[in-house]
């Protein structure tokens, strides 16, 4: 019997015995090894920004808002009766002046920081005809009252500068700030803020001192502290350039 040519050439491989030539069935290959797909890349996910911790905001008050000092008319002389007005309404109401007193052409604030303007500023000490203080000064500015000064407030015991104020009708809102302007002086000063002090509209500030720590050598001042009007404010004076070094 005659071996298929297709036999020979394959030698080792089986070749079908009905003598027809087939290709053997190609090997498969195997599977691949099965790898989970890479995941989809993801925008990274920033996190959100952490507020910056900020101090409780503290509201801010406004000239007429919150509370105000308490201004009674049981004193001698209330603040209402003496200030903001001309001399002829408070003059009947003091005794003699007790010097020539002092005039200028300019006027200051603190609103925080020295403004000069120009102004009629005069001041003037008078002797007090009820006998209870050793003085009462008043200044003017365009002839009309605006600063106060006791001297020598009555009392017993260690000076308290807060009875000092109520002796003369006066509750001031905050506390003050404590200077000593020499060793044996001492001085209390409530700014705008502080006093919220207003008399017909205006705001002042205080001072009170005390030489001593006595009553005797004790001193009140109200200070008009209000801001400019748009007239002053055009008035305003420059400030001084300070003197060279020799």
């Amino acid at each position: 019997m005659r071996v298929p040519l297709a036999c020979v050439a394959l030698l080792l491989t089986a070749c079908p015995s009905d003598g027809s030539s087939k290709k053997p069935p190609a090997a498969k290959p195997a599977p691949a090894a099965e790898v989970d797909p890479a995941p989809e890349a993801k925008p990274v996910a920033k996190p959100d920004a952490e507020p910056v911790a900020k101090p409780d905001a503290k509201p801010v008050a406004k000239p007429d808002e919150g509370p105000t000092a308490t201004v009674t008319e049981d004193s001698k002389f209330p603040l209402p009766q003496m200030l903001g007005k001309a001399p002829t309404e408070i003059q009947p109401r003091l005794g003699d002046p007790t010097g020539k007193g002092m005039s200028r052409k300019s006027c200051v604030r603190f609103l925080p920081k020295r403004t000069w303007f120009e102004c009629a500023y005069s001041f003037q000490r008078y002797v007090d005809p009820t006998s209870t203080y050793d003085a009462i000064s008043v200044t003017y500015e365009d002839g009309i009252s605006t600063g106060l000064a006791f001297e020598a407030i009555p009392g017993e015991g260690a000076f308290d500068p807060k009875a000092a104020l109520a002796q003369l009708g006066v509750t001031l809102v905050g506390e003050p700030k404590l200077s000593k302007p020499e060793d044996n002086v001492e001085l209390w000063s409530w700014f705008n803020g502080a006093a919220r002090l207003r008399v017909h509209g205006r705001q002042y500030r205080v001072e009170v001192s005390s030489v001593d720590g006595k009553w005797e050598t004790s001193k009140v001042e109200f200070i008009l502290n209000d801001p400019l009007t748009e007239a002053q404010k055009k008035t305003v004076r420059p400030p001084a350039a300070p003197a060279s070094g020799g």
